[in-house]
């Protein structure tokens, strides 16, 4: 429609109305009624809910921390320490009502120094332990042990990630499963719950977990392999346990020797049994008892410490995934337990 004009000697030609589309104003009516917020002329923009006005999360976290740089916002989101209205939201682009409260967890504690984490998921953690840590704690000492600092750990971050599982959500404490000795380092895996921990001690009682230990031990053994078959007696006094013939339960080890050095041997030792203290007792009664273990008989200790690590550690995971994890002993053991010598000629089949 054209406007008319106005007089003559007015100020010029009226501008022309603009005209909606036909039925325009039938649609905005009923998206009215519906309750969203359709601004005049913007038939075709994304609607809103009115009566929630909306911001990206990333804007809003910049508007709470104007300090914070966009990197280290998005450093937040990804390690899951963002919630909004107490879910963890790790998208930055995710709308976010105003009336919405938005918090920032404090950060995840790190892994305890003294230990290597090797694997985690939702069941389970494989650890490497040091040595002079106990497993778990005794009667004379029960603050620092392996088990009190991974427990302190999981505690702190069952929700560190993003979205984690139901099952992470709530494994606010571990099992133990198995233990080494305090003198031993190496590989140990615990349970986030009783179930996995059951699982896992199965595979152990069916000797179906794969168990391997590099050994220094004192002396040139002779055999380039063999199996140790002893029964194991503990002293129900002192818990020391000793090796011999008969009474007490059957232990198995198999050994192979992977060097001969001019006053030591380096073994690798399979367990096939897992009593307390079985590698080490055993290897006492074949003559060789391994360097730096003092309570079962050795006289050289170069590198303070027992010579003894849990290299080799395999199992079934509680989604029935075959795992092997393997660990190297500390390098500190070369130089410091003397050259290598040159390898004998003599050599056992299958072993080379």
């Amino acid at each position: 429609m054209v406007s008319r004009l106005l007089r003559r000697g007015g100020r010029g030609r009226r501008v022309p109305r603009a005209v909606p589309p036909r039925g325009a104003g039938r649609h905005r009516r009923r998206r009215a009624a519906r309750g969203h917020d359709v601004p005049r002329g913007a038939g075709h923009a994304r609607a809103r809910p009115a009566s929630a006005a909306l911001s990206r999360l990333l804007d809003r976290l910049q508007r709470l921390f104007p300090d914070a740089s966009r990197t280290a916002i998005r450093g937040w989101l990804a390690a899951g320490r963002v919630r909004v209205d107490g879910v963890v939201v790790g998208r930055g682009d995710a709308d976010v009502p105003d009336a919405a409260r938005v918090t920032l967890g404090a950060p995840a504690p790190s892994f305890p120094s003294a230990l290597r984490l090797v694997h985690e998921d939702d069941d389970l953690l494989v650890v490497e332990k040091p040595p002079g840590l106990l497993t778990i704690g005794t009667a004379r000492e029960r603050e620092r042990t392996l088990y009190r600092l991974l427990s302190d750990y999981v505690r702190a971050t069952p929700h560190r990630r993003a979205s984690p599982s139901a099952a992470a959500r709530t494994a606010t404490r571990l099992f133990i499963v198995h233990r080494l000795d305090r003198e031993t380092s190496g590989l140990l895996v615990f349970a986030k719950s009783a179930a996995v921990k059951r699982a896992l001690q199965a595979q152990f009682a069916a000797r179906a977990v794969e168990r391997g230990y590099v050994a220094v031990v004192e002396g040139r053994v002779r055999d380039d392999a063999g199996t140790l078959r002893d029964r194991i007696v503990e002293d129900p006094t002192t818990l020391r346990v000793r090796a011999g013939r008969g009474g007490g339960r059957e232990a198995v080890t198999e050994y192979r020797v992977r060097e001969r050095r001019a006053r030591s041997t380096v073994l690798e030792l399979r367990l096939r049994t897992g009593r307390r203290g079985q590698i080490r007792a055993q290897l006492a009664a074949l003559g060789h008892p391994i360097v730096g273990d003092r309570a079962f008989g050795a006289t050289t200790d170069p590198v303070r410490r027992v010579c003894l690590h849990a290299a080799v550690l395999g199992f079934t995971d509680a989604r029935g995934r075959a795992q092997r994890f393997t660990s190297a002993p500390p390098t500190s053991w070369g130089a410091s337990i003397g050259p290598p010598k040159p390898p004998d000629a003599r050599r056992v089949p299958g072993n080379p």
